[in-house]
C-alpha cells in the first residue's frame, strides 16, 4: 500500500471536510460517481440520523432499482452489503449451528437472486416480446421457488433441533430426547436410587 505524501494527505483531509458539509443528495451523486469517501460519509450521516434502515430497503427493493444501475452503483452495493447482514442478523447468523449458517447463506442469496428477476421480469414487461417476457416469468417463478425452499430448509433444520422433553414429576424422572438423529441418554431418579 503506498503512503501518501504530506500535500495528498492534506488534500484527502478538505475533501473529508467538503464532504462532511455537502447535502445528502450532492454525496449520493459523488458516490454513484464512485468516490469511496462520500459513498463511506452518506452511510455514516445515514447511520447517525437513523436514516439507514429505510435508505437500505428503499435501495435493494426490485420494483425500485433497475438491474443495470444495481450492479455497478457503489452505494447500492454498499446498501446490499448492509441488508445482507441485516437479513443474516434477523435469522440468527451469530449462533446458528454450521448447518444453519449455509441456509441462512444461502436464503440471502436466494432472497439477492429473487430480486435480481423481478428487476428482470419487470424490465421485459415493458416493451419486450411475449416470449422474452413469458421466459423471464418463468425465471422469476424458478427464482421464487428457490427462495421458498431454502426458507422452509432452515425451519425444518430448526425444528429438528429443538429439544423434546418429558417431565413426570410424580415419579421425579425427566426424558431429553434432542432431533436431527442425536439422543441424550434418559434421566430418571429410580436410576440413582
Amino acid at each position: 500500500m503506498q503512503k501518501l505524501t504530506e500535500k495528498q494527505q492534506q488534500r484527502a483531509a478538505l475533501h473529508k471536510e467538503k464532504l462532511q458539509k455537502m447535502e445528502s443528495q450532492e454525496l449520493v451523486k459523488l458516490a454513484i460517481e464512485g468516490d469511496k469517501e462520500a459513498n463511506e460519509t452518506f452511510w455514516n450521516r445515514a447511520d447517525k440520523n437513523g436514516t439507514a434502515h429505510r435508505t437500505i430497503e428503499v435501495m435493494t427493493g426490485a420494483c425500485t432499482s433497475n438491474l443495470s444501475v444495481r450492479e455497478k452503483n457503489p452505494l447500492s452495493l454498499t446498501a446490499y452489503e448492509r441488508r445482507f447482514k441485516e437479513m443474516q442478523n434477523e435469522l440468527g447468523y451469530k449462533t446458528a449451528s454450521p448447518l444453519e449458517r449455509l441456509l441462512i447463506e444461502r436464503i440471502v442469496w436466494c432472497w439477492y437472486h429473487l430480486q435480481n428477476a423481478e428487476a428482470y421480469y419487470l424490465k421485459q414487461m415493458s416493451g419486450s416480446s411475449l416470449a422474452v417476457a413469458g421466459y423471464a416469468q418463468q425465471g422469476l417463478d424458478r427464482a421464487q421457488k428457490r427462495y421458498i425452499h431454502a426458507v422452509q430448509s432452515l425451519a425444518v433444520v430448526r425444528r429438528l433441533q429443538i429439544p423434546a422433553v418429558q417431565v413426570n414429576i410424580g415419579e421425579k424422572q425427566v426424558n431429553v430426547i434432542q432431533g436431527a438423529g442425536r439422543s441424550v441418554p434418559e434421566i430418571s431418579a429410580k436410576d440413582g436410587e
